[in-house]
C-alpha cells in the first residue's frame, strides 16, 4: 500500500512539474508579445539536438549549422514575421501590447500517441475586461518544451475592439 502511495505522489509531482514548464513557456510568450521581442523566447526554440531526435534519417549527414539553416532558420524567420503581424494588428486595433495579461494555457492533445509531434496550444490573455487567444504549436521532448510556430498572427487583436 505504501508503494502505491509513493508512486502516486511521484506521478502527481511529475505532472505539476510538467504544467509549470508549459505555463512558463505560455507566460514567456505573452511577455514577448508585450515587449515585441521574439528573442525572449529563445529558451524555447528548437535546437539541432531536438531536430536530430525528431528527424534522425534526414539529419544524420548534416552538421549543426546545416540543421540550423535548413530546419531552424525558417522557423525563426516566421516567428519574426508573426511578431511584425502582432504589431500591425495592435496598431490597427489601437491595442497597447504592454497591457496584455497572461490568463492561462490549454494543450490540444487529440491522441495519446502525439509523441514527437507538435501539438496546438491555446494561450489566453486578457486586455482590460476582454480576452483573446494566441494559438501556437509546442512539443515536449525529454521534459523540455519547445515552441514551434504561431498558427495565427494576422488581425489577431480584432476580438478586443
Amino acid at each position: 500500500m505504501r508503494k502505491i502511495y509513493v508512486i502516486g505522489v511521484l506521478l502527481f509531482w511529475s505532472l505539476i512539474g510538467q504544467t509549470r514548464a508549459q505555463e512558463s513557456l505560455a507566460k514567456a510568450f505573452v511577455s514577448a508579445v508585450q515587449a515585441n521581442n521574439p528573442a525572449l523566447l529563445k529558451a524555447w526554440h528548437p535546437t539541432p539536438v531536438l531536430v536530430r531526435m525528431l528527424e534522425p534519417e534526414r539529419t544524420k549527414k548534416l552538421s549543426d549549422d546545416a540543421i540550423k539553416q535548413t530546419f531552424l532558420a525558417p522557423l525563426q524567420k516566421k516567428l519574426a514575421k508573426d511578431f511584425a503581424n502582432f504589431q500591425a494588428s495592435a496598431q490597427k486595433s489601437s491595442i497597447e501590447l504592454g497591457k496584455l495579461q497572461y490568463v492561462n494555457f490549454q494543450l490540444q492533445r487529440d491522441e495519446p500517441s502525439s509523441a514527437n509531434k507538435p501539438v496546438a496550444c491555446t494561450i489566453t490573455y486578457s486586455y482590460g475586461d476582454k480576452q483573446g487567444t494566441f494559438a501556437v504549436t509546442v512539443l515536449e521532448k525529454q521534459g523540455k518544451w519547445y515552441l514551434f510556430e504561431v498558427l495565427r498572427s494576422v488581425n489577431i487583436f480584432e476580438v478586443l475592439k
